[in-house]
């Protein structure tokens, strides 16, 4: 295969020869150079991917299970890949990976190297930004402290988001909890009302309290309806609507269904 530079690129690699080209990551999913299994990848510690149960792992291909944004996980420097192929991801093709075998590229600058308890393979001083020789300009270490508060946050954004979504469907179940509620204490008290007319599914009455016999009249006429005003005797409680399913609801005067479930009373 024809390896050059490309204009548009976000990934480093080294091949056999040991030459170094810039690419895509896209071209290396597209061409199929992305079956690393075996390898070993730095996901663990670069790379973090927290799912919809908070769990954390190492890349989206979720290669290692690294532990809870809410209980805690611990950074995997070095994983050895167990995937066929890469995720096509472009932010975990972009991790650092590089083949088992000890500096198998045996290019002219191409060595490893000790660095402090790890070895750091395939090491080439000529394009690593970190000092290598005497004399070699410094650099500031990240501060660990600084990327645990990193870490920290975006586990707490998370958490928070999935809080935040559980909390409106509690507020959703609460609202049809409400709902239902209301529509018993409608058909309760439907139920207990007198009536002595023929009621038909889908039709809209009322119910009031008739309050010279002391009790519960579900009556076909609203408080605006009769022809010489309502009985004085009248205290309109709410207008209903009875259901296929035998249950009464409480609507407004359009026939609608009340959508505090409670609505406005009649005089």
């Amino acid at each position: 295969m024809q390896f050059e530079n490309h204009s548009n690129y976000n990934c480093e690699i080294q091949i056999d020869d040991g030459n170094r080209y810039r690419v895509s990551a896209n071209w290396l999913h597209n061409q199929k150079l992305d079956e690393w299994q075996g390898w070993i990848c730095h996901a663990g510690d670069t790379r973090l991917y927290i799912d919809k149960d908070l769990e954390v792992w190492s890349g989206e291909c979720k290669n290692d299970l690294l532990g809870s944004a809410l209980d805690g996980f611990t950074l995997l420097p070095k994983t050895q890949c167990c995937r066929p192929r890469c995720t096509g991801c472009t932010d975990d093709l972009m991790v650092k990976k590089h083949a088992t075998a000890s500096n198998r590229s045996k290019g002219r600058d191409s060595f490893d190297a000790q660095m402090g308890t790890g070895l750091v393979e395939f090491f080439n001083k000529n394009v690593t930004p970190y000092p290598t020789d005497v004399g070699a300009p410094a650099f500031d270490l990240v501060p660990v402290e600084r990327q645990k508060d990193i870490m920290l946050n975006v586990a707490r954004l998370h958490a928070q988001q999935e809080y935040d979504r559980i909390m409106s469907l509690v507020k959703i179940l609460q609202q049809q909890a409400d709902s239902i509620r209301r529509r018993l204490e409608i058909t309760d008290a439907v139920h207990s009302a007198k009536y002595d007319f023929q009621i038909y599914h889908n039709q809209c009455y009322w119910l009031v309290h008739d309050r010279t016999r002391a009790f519960v009249r579900l009556v076909p006429l609203g408080p605006k309806d009769w022809s010489t005003g309502a009985p004085d005797d009248y205290q309109y409680i709410a207008r209903v609507k009875w259901l296929g399913d035998y249950s009464w609801i409480e609507v407004d005067e359009n026939g609608e269904v009340v959508a505090d479930g409670y609505g406005t009373n009649g005089t």
